[in-house]
């Protein structure tokens, strides 16, 4: 089920479940806390630090802490149960499910440098895709410029054509940081 479909049915639930979030805030310093509570699955080999500052000059970017701290302990993976998120200012005006986080030395479609290079010439530049819905729109961090680590929605239906720019009309305000991210997932209840 697309994105759409699922921010009609998530919209009534989610104000109920608002404040029963069971999550732990990652910090911009990178202090993590309970991370256990996120409640990854298929989770890949962890990183160390040298494998993240190597992929960092490799693609000539930064990271945000909070960002780093997830990919050491997690890489790329998915939660244990159906988690959505709010997108604001969308034509949904709703939440959105999340599917997979990507990480770094993957080897497949969950890979983040994968991800950047599918989606080099579709999306903004600064935008870096870092997981997708189950539907295959992307949940992108921005790695430069006056947006630094503010997370957006990239919604595939609505790309623009061959012939036209890369712009942000297909694309929505998540959220300031990956730990306000973090913080605005809740469990979706079929």
């Amino acid at each position: 089920m697309g994105h759409c479909g699922l921010a009609a049915i998530a919209v009534g639930w989610y104000a109920m479940c608002r404040n029963n979030r069971d999550f732990t805030v990652i910090t911009e310093e990178g202090a993590a806390g309970d991370m256990d509570k996120l409640q990854i699955m298929d989770s890949y080999p962890p990183l160390t630090s040298e494998a993240i500052d190597d992929f960092e000059r490799e693609m000539a970017v930064t990271l945000p802490s909070s960002y780093r701290t997830f990919l050491l302990r997690y890489n790329a993976g998915r939660f244990h149960e159906y988690i959505v998120f709010p997108i604001q200012n969308s034509y949904s005006d709703s939440h959105v499910m999340l599917g997979w986080f990507y990480g770094i030395q993957v080897d497949n479609i969950y890979d983040l440098t994968w991800n950047k290079h599918m989606f080099l010439e579709r999306m903004p530049p600064e935008l870096w895709p870092i997981g997708c819905d189950p539907g295959g729109d992307q949940i992108c961090i921005s790695l430069h410029g006056a947006n630094y680590g503010a997370l957006y929605f990239w919604a595939h239906e609505f790309k623009a054509g061959e012939d036209e720019e890369v712009s942000y009309d297909n694309v929505y305000f998540v959220a300031d940081s990956f730990d306000k991210f973090i913080d605005s997932l809740i469990p979706f209840a079929e």
